[in-house]
């Protein structure tokens, strides 16, 4: 009865996708098992379970939990080795204003006097400071800061590169500036509520992640969508303790506390999803869920006895079966191949239009800038590990409002929401 009291409570819930509880301390060390556990992802007025699966060691011959092994996801062949440089960077932005036939614009967001400036600048530096609820739809004035106030930014620093360096520093603003202006993406932690600033390693490796998109899916991101990094040192109510990152986009200290091609590929993943919402849900559409045998019954979904599939993981459902699936394509190309030809060659064609990473020859070489091609970048030997608060009471539960904003995105949500539960160690994770 306590169960079901509890179940209906949630499910009243809404917005506790939002809510923050502080994580446990963590102990340090390789990851123990998982537990089975169930992990509620809401919806308006749906509650969906999802069971973790235990974490088991691959006997050898057997597909892996995750894909692919570190090794294969630094040596995978295109893999953009660096970020943009910052002249990149900036021609890029550059080329925002200079593409633009409104001209300039004098005007002043959150305090900011810009003065003859892109409007294209402007709405993006709107977008990167104003406050907004967990999901993006509504303004949180409650947490909006008088931007020129907070940073001390003069009279004189009138354009928006000027703006953005005083608040995230030259390098750090570049980045974040290129990424909303190329990508759509808002890597903000003062846009959206229960967000931490990124730190350089983590920005570098979301921007990696980003360029190993192939460009006919960039940009990815839908206006000003969240790409950022949860509030360090908690985790949205309702999540495990496991998790890494959601599709939303947010990203969680355990994401962090992995190495940086790890990360690359974990982000990449949650791309996935998206890159699916972006393909009209193509991870719904009847032709993929027929390469699986699909089949739901009430709320649990079930694969054919002889299906493929490129992990355990992706035996899931038919959206992580998708997401693994675009992953291993870009990141294990050959083995993914050799083992599950035909969804191979349906990504292949539907998602990544031809272009194929078996080799170096086989990339596009349009695919690629010439300065990514070069010198590999290093490997971040030094993971920051934040420490991890006590568990503290949770914030009292409120509904969310029913807007036809709110409604779009937790349509995004259901569909692609799910919160990842923890793969094996990198250490451990063997390839296909």
């Amino acid at each position: 009865m306590f169960f079901l009291i509890f179940i209906m409570l949630t499910v009243n819930d809404v917005s506790a996708k939002n809510k923050q509880c502080k994580l446990p301390k963590q102990p340090t060390g390789k990851v123990r098992k998982l537990a089975n556990s169930i992990v509620p992802i809401l919806s308006k007025y749906n509650l969906q379970l999802k069971k973790s699966m235990p974490k088991k060691a691959t006997p050898s011959g057997k597909i892996p939990w995750s894909s692919p092994s570190v090794d294969q996801i630094r040596n995978t062949p295109c893999k953009k080795l660096n970020v943009p440089t910052s002249e990149e960077m900036k021609n890029f932005i550059a080329s925002k204003k200079n593409g633009e036939d409104r001209g300039t614009e004098s005007t002043q967001v959150n305090g900011v006097d810009f003065k003859d400036e892109s409007p294209a600048l402007i709405a993006a530096f709107r977008q990167l400071t104003t406050s907004l609820d967990g999901f993006g739809s509504h303004e949180n004035l409650a947490n909006q800061k008088d931007i020129q106030k907070s940073y001390n930014i003069d009279p004189s620093c009138n354009k928006v590169e000027c703006a953005v360096a005083k608040i995230w520093g030259e390098e750090m603003g570049t980045k974040i500036l290129y990424l909303n202006l190329r990508h759509n993406f808002n890597a903000s932690e003062l846009a959206f509520e229960n967000s931490s600033r990124f730190n350089k390693e983590e920005l570098d490796d979301v921007l990696l992640a980003l360029e190993d998109l192939p460009s006919h899916l960039i940009p990815l991101g839908k206006t000003n969508q969240r790409l950022t990094h949860y509030s360090r040192g908690y985790r949205p109510y309702g999540s495990n303790p496991k998790d890494i990152a959601n599709a939303i986009i947010m990203l969680l200290d355990n994401w962090s506390e992995r190495q940086g091609s790890t990360r690359q590929y974990l982000l990449f993943h949650e791309m996935s999803h998206n890159i699916a919402f972006k393909l009209n849900k193509m991870d719904e559409d009847p032709s993929w869920l027929e390469k699986s045998q699909w089949v739901k019954k009430g709320d649990s979904w079930f694969h054919g006895a002889n299906a493929c599939f490129p992990t355990r993981y992706s035996k899931e459902d038919p959206s992580e079966d998708f997401a693994e699936t675009v992953a291993a394509y870009r990141y294990n190309s050959a083995n993914f191949k050799a083992r599950c030809p035909d969804k191979y060659n349906y990504v292949k064609k539907a998602v990544f239009k031809n272009i194929e990473y078996t080799s170096v020859e086989a990339c596009s070489v349009s695919e690629l800038t010439p300065s990514l091609a070069t010198t590999p970048k290093e490997e971040h030997s030094e993971i920051k590990i934040y420490p991890l608060p006590e568990i503290m009471p949770l914030p009292p539960m409120t509904p969310l409002e029913a807007t036809p904003e709110t409604k779009e995105i937790l349509d995004l949500q259901n569909n692609l929401g799910k919160l990842e539960i923890e793969i094996e160690p990198e250490e451990s994770l063997p390839g296909l």
